[in-house]
């Protein structure tokens, strides 16, 4: 397994809770997390949470690092979730009949 999903809506999300879900990744992929994609209001409490942090490095607007992975939200995705995941475990390709890019997660 490449990744791990929490949902926030039993258990508020802090940064240690996020720090043991990328702890968590690591140990069942071998691989640090390099992304992370969730809805807009974990996103703005992520943001929040790091924003002290993120003012000493150079991400540029609106985006948002947590441990060296990047973090996104996604209207996609369901309230209260968190996908915290390893990029290698992806796999993307192009749709010849609708033209449409599709990913596929591994694990």
């Amino acid at each position: 397994m490449a990744g791990v999903t929490f949902t926030t809506e039993i258990v508020p999300l802090t940064l240690d809770l996020l720090t043991q879900m990328m702890l968590e990744v690591t140990r069942q992929s071998g691989e640090r997390p390099d992304f992370i994609v969730t809805d807009k209001m974990q996103w703005g409490r992520i943001h929040d949470r790091v924003q002290s942090k993120a003012r000493s490095q150079k991400n540029g607007v609106g985006v948002v690092r947590y441990m060296g992975a990047q973090i996104i939200c996604d209207d996609a995705v369901p309230a209260g979730q968190v996908y915290v995941l390893n990029t290698r475990a992806i796999d993307s390709w192009k749709d010849q009949v609708s033209n449409a890019t599709l990913a596929w997660i591994q694990g």
